[in-house]
């Protein structure tokens, strides 16, 4: 009888750290997945917009990483729109800016740029309400009204649904692969 309890005691403790290996096998692939995932969606956004590399990489951030105990990962962009002297753009000798988005120059004749205090620059354009007052308050930019794309959040919506399909494949596989190397 000592025997079998002996073995039922052992059985249990190789499951508690198969449990464990697995757990971890599933964090370590859930946080490769992810970083695949990112690459993808910066490159499926770049594919669609005119937007650095870089620029994107720090707005698509991976906001939590799974571990063994929380076996979740979240991938997040900002909300807020894109300047759009982040895109190729120059500004007319006639007057105006012209901006190239996805693929295509858009002109606009009443656009100039200007530098911001922070040191940033932005494609601004005049404008005023009905009653003939400024929409903005006072100040500097009393008058004009800062000219901006689509969000990041936006365009990874989009792709989004590729970018799932395609983490999920690689977070199968990748278990797969970790599990056979702890097996050996």
């Amino acid at each position: 009888m000592t025997n079998a309890n002996q073995q039922l005691k052992d059985s249990a403790r190789e499951l508690r750290v198969l449990d464990k290996r697995s757990d971890q096998a599933a964090s370590r692939a859930l946080n490769r997945a992810i970083q695949q995932a990112r690459t993808a969606a910066n490159r499926d956004i770049r594919d669609g917009l005119k937007l650095k590399s870089s620029y994107l990489n720090q707005q698509l951030r991976i906001a939590k990483k799974a571990n063994s105990n929380d076996l979740e990962a979240v991938l997040s962009t900002r909300k807020r729109g894109v300047l759009m002297t982040r895109y190729p753009h120059r500004e007319l000798q006639s007057g105006g800016v012209s901006v190239n988005i996805r693929g295509v120059r858009v002109k606009m004749p009443g656009a100039f740029l200007m530098r911001f205090a922070n040191g940033r620059t932005g494609i601004m354009v005049r404008v005023a309400s009905a009653a003939g007052k400024s929409k903005n308050g006072e100040g500097r930019s009393k008058g004009l009204e800062t000219l901006y794309s689509p969000s990041p959040s936006q365009a990874f919506s989009t792709v989004m649904p590729d970018v799932k399909t395609l983490a999920a494949a690689r977070v199968i596989g990748e278990y797969e692969r970790l599990m056979r190397l702890k097996a050996a």
